[in-house]
């Protein structure tokens, strides 16, 4: 992967670049290298949460789920002498992980 910046065109609203301008003349950098900073951050940020997400998406694929109904059917047999057959039922419709 180089490292040489490539050029690229935005367009942002004035206030955006208002506000960079005051933060490029502040801090004694370029526009360019504010926008740069701006961009890694967001795209850091943003590919973390994604990788996130797909971890908790395959954490969840890789468990067994349960129909809503059957569930209901069980939790409403808690506490009755129905609890344990229904339990057992529940468990042995299980749909597979994908």
């Amino acid at each position: 992967m180089s490292t040489t910046p490539l050029p690229m065109t935005v367009r942002l609203p004035q206030d955006i670049r208002e506000g960079v301008d005051k933060i490029a003349a502040i801090t004694r950098r370029s526009r360019s290298f504010v926008i740069s900073e701006a961009l890694s951050q967001y795209v850091q940020r943003h590919q973390a949460y994604l990788d996130e997400l797909s971890e908790a998406v395959a954490a969840v694929d890789s468990e067994p789920s349960y129909k809503l109904d059957d569930v209901i059917e069980w939790m409403e047999a808690i506490g009755t002498q129905d609890e344990a057959e229904k339990e057992a039922a529940l468990l042995s419709r299980k749909i597979d992980p994908l």
